[in-house]
């Protein structure tokens, strides 16, 4: 049984290495193929797929009032 155990976890062992050079080798294919040439593709154009600036907002103004201490303790 000593045996089958060691095999196990040599094969474990070889899964895992290979799994990660699968997924190296995948992912970089992906990023050379698909993500690269868009990212070019987009800085060359100047789009930016992000929206960080905000054109509208919900707040609404409100003038500064002085409230009572009163109202403070029985805002419901």
């Amino acid at each position: 049984m000593k045996f089958f155990t060691g095999f196990k976890n040599g094969f474990q062992a070889f899964g895992h290495h290979i799994a990660h050079l699968v997924n190296f080798i995948l992912l970089t294919g992906v990023y050379i193929i698909a993500i690269g040439p868009t990212k070019l593709i987009a800085k060359l154009s100047g789009k930016h797929f992000l929206i960080t600036k905000m054109r509208k907002t919900n707040w609404v103004k409100r003038e500064n009032k002085e409230e009572s201490y009163d109202d403070y303790l029985r805002s419901f």
